[in-house]
């Protein structure tokens, strides 16, 4: 029995010594991460979802270590990147920087100095594999160096090997994954827990947040003393003309005045009868024989009961019936109403149309692009280019050379922004982009140019947007904070004014909230009803269809969509509503097509797209749906566009 209690003690204590030895595991998150490109050398990308790494475009990083102990022994340190697109495969490397920098202020222009290369093994491959994967990058020796005061933790530096490659990774501002940047370490095994430390000095104070609904109108006042009589004012414009006064007495008779000039020659006298003059209108009570041509400039008119007669016998009398000539018995022409026309009887029906053709590519290939379209043509506006870089760039289609061409450059270059048609002008609204998530609003006009009107109240970015009655509505979206919205804004181009309040009867009420925050959804516009469908909401991806109605200010749900999906594309048709392509919870890249019937609420399918994509741009154009950009299931960034014809129901008839 002594035996037994001494091994087992003996036991007891190698198994502790044997934790001691094992090594602790600790993460450290990013503090700062952005990306500085000579493309834009005077922008800052501090708010960018994505590491852009590529030819003139480097990555920056700094971690706060302030949770690893100073006296910790790091035994290993890992650089965890998640790449979230691969435009062309190439090498990167990290190296160490070696000067001061600021996550919102840096650009290329200002970028910090860049020392040598810090990972273990050398460079890294990236190609078409790599997506949706995580890369590990050894830093040990840097990493040891920053904790033990050796090096200055001025972060690192992610940089193209070579001339080839354009790619990208998860910065710590995305939101759709979760996998921005991080440290994995592992440290020397020590001893016991020690006891807590003293509490910590009292944090910063946060932010504060945002301002809450307005409050029940209060009760009138009493009437107010009546004040001063004012001054004067300015004469008014002068009124209209009044009416004609009553005709006044006839005045008596005049003198008698000279000779007038001779007048014009008279009209012919009558003919004599039964004689035809060729420069009037004759008329014959008897048969008349030509026996050479007879050309007529002018119309033959037929009187009650006449008829053209022919050689073999056979007579004519109107153009759709009669004994010879005319339209044969039995031809079929096709038309679109069942009501045949005079003449013909119903034949039969056949559907056209209900399906996807490709026309002409993007000039410039983007994702996270907006479009509309104002007199019939159809643009697409900004996004991020196949650079990674946030493009100012709109490109209108030319239906009769089926080609794309430079339309205008927006004023504050930007992605996921929102755009509309209003009273013939085109508005760009809000987005990601020159330093910042937007509250910026642009119009274009086809006439004239591009102008920046009144700014949104709520800057955000994967807004949807729509129009009713001639206001604009800015609903949901990502602010500033990272939180999602379900804010509603209207703007009156009349009066270049955005306002959170509508008029419901007699009194201003604030414009109610959509039901379900969400972002990165779409809106369109049926029977002066804006619906908002799908989207990344605070409990994932929906596929939540709610209705505003502004004659009442009220929001109703109806049938969701079968698919939930979020960075999808909405239009409309015929009264029907598309929702095309997206992404759905699990990150598969959609080629499917639902439609929404409002006046049924029902949903159907139509046939999918050639190119599954997301994060693309929908406008209905001509009785077409234009799909355009986006990126395809490998994140990469396309250029390709598709166009849907709607379903038509088409008709013959045959000739009586």
């Amino acid at each position: 029995m002594n035996i037994n209690r001494r091994f087992f003690r003996t036991t007891l204590k190698f198994l502790f010594l044997l934790l001691l030895a094992l090594p602790l595991f600790a993460q450290a998150p990013p503090g700062a991460d952005t990306f500085v490109t000579s493309t834009y050398p005077k922008t800052n990308f501090g708010p960018s979802i994505t590491l852009a790494v590529g030819q003139g475009t480097t990555g920056l990083l700094q971690f706060n270590l302030s949770g690893i102990p100073a006296s910790a022994t790091v035994t290993k340190a890992s650089l965890r990147l998640y790449v979230d697109a691969v435009a062309t495969s190439g090498k990167f490397d990290v190296y160490n920087i070696t000067s001061n920098w600021s996550e919102n202020a840096v650009n290329y222009n200002n970028r910090p100095t860049i020392g040598s290369s810090v990972s273990v093994n050398g460079p890294v491959t990236v190609g078409s594999s790599s997506w949706n994967q995580f890369l590990l990058i050894d830093i040990t020796p840097e990493v040891q160096g920053w904790l033990n005061g050796t090096i200055p933790n001025n972060g690192l530096a992610i940089q193209l090997v070579g001339t080839s490659g354009s790619f990208s990774f998860d910065s710590k501002e995305s939101l759709l994954t979760g996998n921005g940047p991080e440290l994995e370490i592992a440290l020397a095994g020590g001893g016991q827990q020690g006891p807590p430390g003293p509490p910590g000095p009292k944090g910063d104070k946060g932010d504060p947040g945002i301002q809450g609904p307005a409050g029940a109108d209060g009760a009138q006042g009493l009437k107010g003393d009546t004040g001063a009589q004012g001054p004067k004012g300015d004469p008014g414009p002068q009124g209209l003309q009044g009416m004609q006064g009553p005709i006044g007495q006839t005045g008596s008779k005049g003198d008698i005045g000279p000779q007038g000039p001779v007048g014009p020659q008279g009209p012919p006298g009558v003919p004599p009868p039964n004689v035809a003059v060729t420069d009037a209108t004759n008329t014959f009570n008897a048969s008349q024989v030509v026996n050479g041509s007879h050309t007529v400039n002018g119309n033959l008119v037929l009187g009650a009961g006449g008829a053209i007669q022919f050689s073999d016998g056979t007579s004519q009398n109107s153009a759709a019936t009669g004994s010879g000539g005319g339209t044969p018995t039995g031809y079929m022409i096709v038309g679109t109403s069942a009501t045949p026309p005079a003449g013909y009887t119903l034949g039969g029906s056949f559907t056209g149309g209900n399906s996807w053709a490709t026309v002409a590519p993007l000039e410039y290939p983007r994702a996270a692009l907006a479009a509309a379209t104002v007199n019939g043509k159809v643009y697409t506006i900004g996004g991020l280019d196949s650079g990674f870089f946030v493009s100012p760039i709109a490109e209108g289609f030319d239906f009769q050379a089926n080609a794309w061409g430079f339309a205008f450059g927006l004023n504050t270059p930007r992605l996921d922004l929102a755009a509309v048609t209003a009273n013939g002008s085109i508005y760009a609204i809000g987005g990601t982009g020159g330093g910042g998530i937007q509250d910026v609003v642009e119009r274009f006009d086809p006439s004239s140019d591009i102008v920046t009107v009144a700014p949104m109240i709520t800057a955000r970015e994967g807004l949807a947007a729509a129009t009713v009655n001639g206001l604009i509505y800015a609903i949901g979206g990502r602010s500033s904070s990272n939180s999602f919205l379900n804010v509603v804004e209207a703007y009156d181009p009349a009066s270049d004014t955005w306002t959170g309040f509508t008029q419901v009867g007699i009194f201003q009420v604030p414009i109610s909230p959509m039901p379900t925050t969400r972002h990165n959804f779409g809106a369109t516009t049926v029977s002066s009803k804006i619906y908002a469908i799908g989207g990344l909401s605070n409990s994932g991806v929906v596929g939540t269809v709610e209705v505003y109605d502004p004659s009442s200010n009220s929001w109703t749900t109806t049938r969701p969509m079968p698919t939930p999906r979020y960075n999808l594309a909405v239009a409309t048709v015929n009264g029907k509503i598309y929702a095309i392509g997206g992404r759905t919870s699990t990150l598969v890249t959609l080629n499917t097509v639902e439609v929404y019937d409002p006046s049924t609420d029902t949903w159907s399918s139509a046939p999918p797209l050639q190119v599954g994509r997301y994060s693309h741009a929908a406008s209905d154009g001509n009785g077409l749906i234009f799909v355009s950009g986006g990126f395809d299931t490998n994140g990469n960034i396309l250029g390709s566009v598709e166009v849907y014809t709607p379903p038509v129901t088409l008709y013959t008839y045959i000739k009586n």
